[in-house]
């Protein structure tokens, strides 16, 4: 895109008009490198910048550059896009959490004491299944055990 164009707009307006609305790299070639021309060109976006006169090697780079950064960025919106919908997706647990040393309830923030379970459930995308741990297995077996022999005496 050259940066000085007939016409009502400039090549940086409508490079910039070409990348928002079609999402495709820019380089700019031109004569023109006073420090106005380069920050508005650079205010754009712009992939590239090569000064007239050029070789077709020099704009063979800067085409290979372009491609390679607008691919990068477009992963690196695809990134940012899946990290914002994962985010939005969390609900996440912070803070001192007081809980009942005996019954293991919770108080939530209106002072009202609830299970462990539906606090957590209310508060983040957790969810429930309920079993018994090998430990307190042993001991709810080991107290059914007692009780059945203490019965017999």
């Amino acid at each position: 895109m050259d940066i000085r164009l007939p016409g009502k707009i400039d090549g940086t307006e409508t490079a910039d008009w070409i990348q928002k609305n079609h999402d495709i790299p820019v380089i700019y070639l031109t004569a023109h490198t006073d420090e106005l021309t380069v920050q508005k060109a650079m205010a754009t976006g712009l992939y590239s910048y090569i000064v007239k006169p050029f070789s077709m090697r020099e704009l063979s780079i800067a085409v290979d550059i372009a491609l390679y950064k607008h691919r990068a960025e477009e992963e690196k919106d695809q990134l940012i896009r899946g990290l914002k919908g994962a985010l939005a997706d969390v609900k996440q647990l912070t803070g001192l959490l007081p809980i009942c040393s005996y019954c293991k309830k919770i108080r939530d923030d209106k002072d009202c004491w609830q299970q462990l379970e539906t606090y957590i459930s209310n508060h983040s995308e957790a969810m429930f299944s309920h079993g018994i741990c090998p430990a307190c297995y042993e001991s709810l077996i080991n107290g059914e055990l007692n009780d059945v022999s203490s019965e017999k005496s």
